[in-house]
């Protein structure tokens, strides 16, 4: 059988009001079935809606960027309503997400008692623009933040600013050594020395740089994934260091 045929025959529009259903969908509606089709609709509705707040975007935002009506978004995020197969690949296509994305339970949260070292140095390692990361406790998969050892080694040209970059969640820095300048919009550039910290809204854009003569190093803290499923920070910065 052709299985996007069956994704379309079991993502389909329908109401939770029964009046507002076809007789088919009435019938798939009773009993056991109907209690599992309220579910996916409610799962597909809390999916949409925890990555619409990651982002900061409004449903007025998805509206423009999709073209499907703001009421239909409305009664997908409400649990009342559910999108076609055809819409649901029109969402990950245009909000750049995974279909899973939207239909995949929550993540587990991380077993009790679970613990991660990284002795010195031995954590994986990943270059990406003027940014040297070293992952610390990364096999924690369950983990919903992850906390990386950054040098930083562009040296401060306020004329030249690293790219900016931006992403869902709050970001945490601890200078370890060196001065590191932060960039973001809305604020002037900051000098952060060793022992200095910061925790700031990383859907702004920013970037580093060192001041000095020798390169910062800090330890980062962000949230895990910059979506509900699989695309962790590790993913993301490896697509972008490509």
């Amino acid at each position: 059988m052709d299985r996007s045929r069956t994704l379309r025959e079991t993502i389909v529009t329908e109401s939770a009001d029964p009046r507002h259903t076809t007789g088919a969908v009435s019938k798939r509606s009773r009993g056991p079935k109907g209690l599992k089709t309220k579910e996916h609709r409610q799962k597909l509705g809390d999916n949409l809606r925890t990555i619409r707040k990651l982002h900061n975007w409004s449903l007025s935002d998805i509206n423009k960027l999709t073209g499907i009506p703001l009421s239909s978004l409305s009664k997908v995020e409400n649990g009342h309503a559910s999108l076609t197969f055809e819409k649901i690949v029109l969402l990950t296509e245009k909000l750049g997400i995974e279909f899973a994305d939207l239909v995949k339970p929550e993540r587990k949260n991380l077993p009790q008692a679970s613990r991660s070292i990284t002795r010195a140095g031995n954590g994986p390692r990943l270059n990406v623009g003027n940014l040297n990361f070293e992952f610390l406790s990364g096999e924690l998969t369950a983990s919903k933040s992850i906390a990386f050892r950054v040098t930083v080694t562009s040296a401060r040209d306020d004329a030249n600013i690293p790219p900016f970059n931006h992403h869902s969640g709050e970001e945490f820095i601890y200078v370890l050594s060196g001065t590191l300048v932060l960039y973001t919009e809305h604020y002037e550039p900051l000098l952060l020395n060793a022992g200095d910290s910061i925790m700031f809204d990383a859907s702004m854009d920013h970037s580093y740089a060192y001041d000095g003569e020798a390169p910062a190093q800090a330890i980062m803290v962000n949230d895990k994934y910059i979506t509900p499923t699989s695309q962790s920070v590790f993913d993301s910065l490896k697509s972008r260091s490509a």
